[in-house]
């Protein structure tokens, strides 16, 4: 049976489908297309497609206006996250609530049914989750019987696997924990480096340096372990480098170094992305 909830900024859940609160009639889980053609001739050739952005859209029924309160509270804490179960996976999209109406108690339901849009920020993701490995390093490591969102390795010269299989390139966030000096990061796919990234700054020990290259949260951050702030880094980074890496689909091989030989301690947490679930 599927299943549909939301989550707010500050990670409190909301149920879509409880007696009390459900989303009736839900629609825009497809995908749609912008497509851009040019005439040749009697034909037309496509010379842009993207995305298009796809509104969620359905009727929240609420069994009273107590009901709709707490929901206004909970939507206050933005953006919120509307995720989509149709068969064994939670599937995720970040965006905001555009429309939410409000009339009357309807007389034959006796229940308040109001008309609602959800404006999608990302795709459905869906965060990758790997396999926990020793600190000896990628090509011994022992494998672990749990999972976790991301995985950790500690390597003079990390080197990790990571699989994309969705239906796009995927975003990803790297995390590198200090000490560092001139930390590097690379995407290798079939042992060629497509894509790279450095820092030119020293990373103090207890601090950790994250690189995101999600669509609505491009960055390189450096903060204290555990904090949630931090420091912008991209004015530090090598220009000469494109910094943010995309997993494209299949497998590939994310690789970090820095200018010493200290094991690296890292994490890499990509983001599955699919057109449609």
């Amino acid at each position: 049976m599927r299943k549909i909830k939301l989550i707010n900024s500050i990670g409190t859940e909301y149920d879509l489908m409880s007696y009390n609160h459900f989303l009736h009639k839900p629609d825009g889980f497809g995908y749609k297309k912008d497509i851009e053609f040019v005439r040749i001739g009697n034909s037309f050739k496509a010379v842009e497609v993207e995305t298009a952005q796809q509104t969620i859209t359905g009727e929240l029924v609420f069994d009273g206006y107590e009901e709709y309160t707490d929901f206004q509270a909970f939507i206050t804490n933005l953006p919120i996250t509307f995720c989509y179960k149709p068969n064994d996976k939670w599937f995720y999209k970040d965006g905001y609530i555009g429309v939410l109406e409000k009339s009357e108690i309807d007389r034959a339901s006796n229940r308040l049914i109001c008309d609602f849009d959800f404006y999608p920020t990302t795709m459905w993701y869906l965060p990758a989750t790997t396999t926990q490995l020793e600190p000896t390093g990628v090509e011994n490591a022992k494998i672990y019987p749990f999972s976790y969102d991301f995985t950790y390795f500690n390597d003079a010269g990390g080197e990790i696997n990571v699989v994309n299989n969705g239906t796009t390139e995927a975003s990803c966030v790297i995390g590198i924990y200090g000490p560092l000096v001139n930390p590097y990061w690379k995407l290798v796919v079939n042992n060629v480096t497509k894509l790279d990234g450095k820092l030119n700054a020293i990373i103090g020990d207890g601090s950790i340096l994250t690189i995101s290259s999600r669509d609505t949260d491009y960055s390189i951050i450096v903060r204290a372990t555990g904090s949630s702030g931090g420091s912008f880094y991209l004015s530090y980074s090598d220009t000469s480098t494109e910094r943010f890496i995309k997993i494209p689909i299949g497998t590939s091989k994310i690789v970090i170094s820095d200018d010493t030989t200290n094991p690296i301690t890292a994490y890499v947490k990509v983001y599955q992305e699919y057109e449609t679930v």
